[in-house]
């Protein structure tokens, strides 16, 4: 059984009341991905974020914790759960121009740790993709001299469906159940030297 809900992540009352509605149609919650981001505001020099930026690209983040505190006691009570926040490969790079973006994203792989370390004795995995993958936003940005063309080993982005979704699919099964608080790079090998 399948089911769509429209939510608005930057209003906590959409935010509980689809939670609510997950509830009433599945009867709990065993999986959680947080895939949702505000996509404007995303782009500005350090010199340049403003509080408007970081409002709105926090947006994301204050969803994630929502949702996550939201559906833990449904998780509990059924014994345990999968996590999964969609980060970015802009804030463990430090991507230029993506500053109010690197943050927030920087901020949900926080949150994913931080989690993982106080659910894990409830059963819950927490753990994040940083994907890179193609989106209209990302086409958008690469179309208008914004990003460019990705560097990495594979030298091409990932397909969401093809790429992207095996990895989200591999942390909510049974197979991960021993990984928790990692971030999983799906960037086709960009970031491996990041941590030099």
């Amino acid at each position: 059984m399948a089911a769509g809900f429209v939510c608005d992540i930057s209003q906590p009352d959409e935010v509980a009341a689809v939670v609510t509605s997950v509830m009433s149609a599945f009867g709990g919650v065993d999986i959680l991905v947080h895939n949702a981001h505000d996509t404007r505001n995303v782009n500005a020099r350090v010199a340049e974020v403003t509080t408007e930026h970081l409002r709105t690209q926090m947006s994301g983040t204050d969803a994630a914790l929502q949702f996550m505190q939201l559906c833990r006691p449904s998780m509990v009570q059924r014994g345990g759960g999968n996590i999964i926040n969609m980060a970015s490969a802009a804030g463990v790079h430090g991507s230029k121009t993506f500053a109010p973006y690197a943050m927030a994203k920087e901020a949900v792989r926080a949150l994913t740790r931080c989690a993982a370390r106080e659910w894990g004795r409830d059963g819950i995995t927490v753990n994040a993709i940083c994907p890179l993958a193609t989106t209209d936003a990302l086409q958008q940005a690469i179309d208008t001299g914004v990003a460019q063309a990705p560097s990495g080993p594979l030298g091409r982005y990932g397909s969401p469906a093809d790429d992207i979704a095996p990895v989200a699919l591999f942390l909510a099964s049974a197979d991960s159940r021993f990984i928790t608080g990692h971030t999983l790079m799906a960037d086709g090998g960009l970031s491996m030297d990041a941590g030099r």
